[in-house]
C-alpha cells in the first residue's frame, strides 16, 4: 500500500511540475512576442528640403510627431490618433534657417529623437577658362 501511495504522490508531483513548466513557457512567449509600441522611419526626399516621417504604432495608442528648433520651440506637430496604425507625414523645411533641428516622436512615455541639420552650400563661382587654337 505504501508503494502505491508513493507512486500516486510521484505522479501528482510530476503533473504539477509539467503544468508549472508549461505555464512558465507561456509567459516567456508572451514577453518575447510583445510588439514594440511604435516604429519610426525618416528620410529626406532627393533634391528637396522635405523630410518624410513614417510612424507605425499599435491601435488604440496616440503618437505625436514634432519638429523643434535649437531652443526647443515647437515649429510643427502632427498627431496620430488611436484609430490610425500608420502615417506618413511630409515636412517642408525650405523656409527654415540653417541650423540644427530635432524631429521628436512620442507616445507620452517613450520619446524618439532624430537630429536634422540644415545647411546651405556656399556658392562657388565657376572658374572660366579660355583656350585659343
Amino acid at each position: 500500500m505504501k508503494a502505491l501511495n508513493n507512486i500516486f504522490v510521484l505522479a501528482i508531483a510530476a503533473t504539477l511540475t509539467t503544468f508549472q513548466a508549461a505555464k512558465a513557457d507561456d509567459n516567456l512567449k508572451t514577453k518575447e512576442t510583445a510588439p514594440a509600441t511604435y516604429n519610426v522611419g525618416m528620410y529626406v526626399s532627393k533634391n528637396t528640403s522635405t523630410i518624410n516621417v513614417m510612424v507605425e504604432k499599435q491601435a488604440g495608442s496616440t503618437v505625436k510627431v514634432s519638429i523643434k528648433d535649437e531652443a526647443g520651440k515647437v515649429l510643427a506637430t502632427q498627431s496620430l490618433n488611436g484609430k490610425e496604425e500608420r502615417t506618413w507625414t511630409k515636412f517642408n523645411l525650405s523656409q527654415l534657417n540653417d541650423g540644427t533641428y530635432t524631429v521628436e516622436v512620442s507616445n507620452g512615455k517613450e520619446v524618439t529623437v532624430k537630429e536634422v541639420k540644415l545647411a546651405t552650400p556656399k556658392f562657388v563661382e565657376p572658374i572660366r577658362t579660355i583656350n585659343v587654337q
